[in-house]
């Protein structure tokens, strides 16, 4: 019975893939559970990764970035081939008013949220980034802010403490106006 104690606990690359993979599936399945007309899709990867982790379940730290920076390079390499092909028709089209107006939005509170969480929280610069990379829901902001202090916890703390909630948030609010508009 301690076989499967050691293949769970036991830090080696089999006992890495096996709990990546069983966090991944047991997520997905998570994320695909409808309640209300309403699921919280791929987000359900992130709920069981803190599930496990809260159990101490642990990964080689070297196979978990590796993993993190291989799901971050794909899931930007996937947006790229999406909007690719119509890129820069959108862009000469009206496209520069929505990357102004974007640029606009996300700008204005970051800086009102980052002098405010200094200021008043007294929160440090990689705990204001990981804060804010999980509240727009930005993994690639959260591994810039990783990568300025590579042995600070502070912004994936920071960031796990909000991207749940937030997540579920997004997710919830834009299911509840798809079912309120649609009929």
């Amino acid at each position: 019975m301690s076989w499967i104690l050691d293949v769970f606990l036991k830090d080696s690359v089999g006992q890495a893939l096996l709990v990546l993979c069983l966090v991944i599936v047991l997520g997905m399945i998570l994320g695909s559970i409808r309640i209300f007309s309403v699921n919280v899709g791929v987000a359900g990867v992130l709920f069981v990764g803190i599930l496990f982790g809260h159990f101490g379940v642990k990964v080689n730290p070297v196979v978990t970035e590796f993993a993190r920076d291989l799901g971050l390079i794909l899931f930007v390499y996937s947006i790229g081939q999406e909007v690719g092909p119509g890129f820069v028709e959108v862009l000469l089209s009206g496209g520069l008013r929505w990357i102004f107006g974007a640029a606009l939005i996300t700008v204005v509170p970051l800086v009102l949220f980052s002098l405010a969480a200094r200021v008043f929280l007294g929160l440090n610069f990689l705990s204001v980034c990981g804060l804010l990379a999980g509240s727009m829901t930005d993994p690639p902001a959260l591994a810039y802010a990783n990568s300025q202090e590579p042995s600070s916890d502070g912004p994936s703390t920071a960031f796990v403490a909000v991207y749940p909630l937030t997540m579920l948030l997004r997710v919830f609010a834009a299911q509840a106006l798809i079912l309120f508009f649609s009929g």
